[in-house]
């Protein structure tokens, strides 16, 4: 037997068409001599290493080449295993090829291994067989990043969407020293637009400092400018390189005069960024501002869309934390995507905390999920508890709800989402909602929701911002 296996790799390894073949436990234990001349890749750097379902940002490493060769799942309904890829090669641009993928199985019908045949893509004209929505959104994800990378140098930004393309080109207008300021809805992804300009620029090699506007006290920022100065002319990365100012809406008019010096006349090498819920012209109109400040913040003014606006990116965005939560597992314990019925219940709720939103849907629900696929049941409960009671909030064409019955039932649904936003931190919910912490606890008594059950296991918890603000 062992004879015969060896044979059947020899005559593989000796053939014109790349070959691969990937084990049961996920790892490329086979690339022939046409694939390792196509990629450029020695095989001591691939062979034996997992070919997981994860998104990679450098389109010219080994990880990407092996999270492309990630075979399709086992119980793919259709029998099309074939999946179009901009294959990772070494010193050089992707290449596009299909891998035709077949399995091998053992006398009980369980997969033993898959064998990869790459081939050259068809011209788009010629048809071709249909990709699953499972493998084609990883290759997507995949295009997508490697394109804003080539474009505006990000590749941890994840969006194709016109009305993002048009905030990546706003982004690539500003220069050191221009003010920025990001406004759009809580939890449209504000703050990591400005992690992500930040480091685009000259201040990268410097701290980013975001500040909540509502807690800031005079002489802290005072005392923060001071030392922003001073270390100007010092290279040193704890230096302040950006300050954000998070919740433009609740800045103080005190720390506005404190600002508008040093916003006219700038510290080098040190930017300001003002997130903000509220229109700048909104704001404006409110009387929010002291003379002359308004003039001295709107140098670039970005608006960031809400995720019900984004089309397809939401599939892209959450594939991508999908793949993010398989980083670090298993490549046999990871899901190799999500399936097509998921995502359409994705698609019909209207996602009041955005993008963090998903964030944490994604997660809660890949913790529960027992098969490759993330299926509709795996959904999260605070997912399910959002999407039954927008429903039942929803009336009938033809029946009218008591007012008080439908504003408690909306405010049931938005207190849910927000909780789940924020993994169930009561403090992170309420700056969600624009409430107070009591106002928050008094109404989740008076609605009778538990919101210890709208949490997220604090193993699982992160730092990441990709999501916030």
């Amino acid at each position: 037997m062992a004879r015969r296996s060896s044979r059947f790799e020899a005559k593989l390894d000796q053939s014109d068409v790349p070959v691969v073949m990937i084990d049961s436990h996920r790892r490329l234990v086979l690339a022939n001599r046409a694939f390792i001349s196509l990629t450029g890749w020695p095989s001591e750097d691939i062979i034996g290493k997992a070919c997981a379902t994860v998104s990679e940002a450098d389109d010219q490493s080994v990880a990407a080449l092996l999270s492309q060769l990630a075979p399709p799942p086992e119980n793919l309904a259709s029998d099309v295993r074939v999946v179009r890829v901009a294959l990772p090669c070494r010193n050089r641009a992707p290449v596009p090829r299909e891998i035709h993928w077949q399995p091998l199985t053992d006398p009980e019908g369980g997969i033993t291994c898959w064998l990869g045949f790459l081939r050259s893509c068809p011209p788009a004209t010629s048809g071709g067989p249909t990709v699953p929505l499972v493998q084609r959104l990883h290759a997507e994800l995949f295009a997508v990043r490697r394109e804003l990378r080539r474009q505006y140098g990000e590749s941890s930004l994840i969006a194709a969407s016109p009305v993002m393309q048009q905030v990546y080109r706003q982004m690539r207008l500003a220069d050191p020293a221009t003010t920025v300021v990001f406004q759009g809805e809580l939890g449209t992804g504000k703050q990591h637009l400005a992690r992500t300009l930040h480091y685009r620029g000259s201040t990268g090699r410097r701290a980013f400092v975001p500040l909540v506007c509502r807690d800031l006290a005079p002489f802290d920022v005072r005392t923060l400018l001071k030392q922003a100065r001073e270390a100007a002319e010092v290279d040193v990365p704890t230096a302040p390189g950006t300050l954000y100012f998070q919740n433009l809406e609740d800045l103080s008019r005190e720390l506005q005069d404190s600002l508008l010096e040093w916003l006219t006349t700038p510290p080098p090498r040190v930017r300001f960024f003002f997130g903000t819920r509220l229109s700048l012209s909104s704001l404006r109109e409110l009387d929010r501002f002291v003379e002359g400040f308004w003039l001295a913040i709107s140098d670039l003014v970005i608006e960031v869309p809400p995720l019900r606006l984004r089309g397809d990116d939401l599939g892209l965005l959450a594939q991508y934390f999908l793949e993010e939560w398989n980083r670090g597992r298993d490549a046999a314990e990871g899901l190799d995507g999500i399936d097509p019925l998921t995502l359409e219940r994705l698609k019909e709720h209207d996602w009041p905390g955005h993008v963090r939103q998903l964030q944490t849907v994604i997660r809660d629900s890949a913790e529960r999920a027992t098969g490759p696929l993330l299926a509709p049941g795996d959904l999260s409960f605070g997912f399910q508890a959002a999407t039954s009671a927008r429903a039942a909030a929803t009336p009938n064409r033809d029946t009218l709800l008591p007012l008080d019955e439908l504003l408690a039932k909306v405010e049931r649904e938005q207190l849910e989402a927000a909780l789940q936003a924020a993994r169930g931190n009561k403090s992170k919910a309420a700056d969600l909602l624009g409430v107070t912490r009591p106002r928050l606890y008094r109404r989740l008594t008076e609605l009778g929701i538990l919101a210890d059950e709208i949490s997220e296991s604090p193993a699982h918890r992160d730092s990441s911002d990709a999501a916030a603000d």
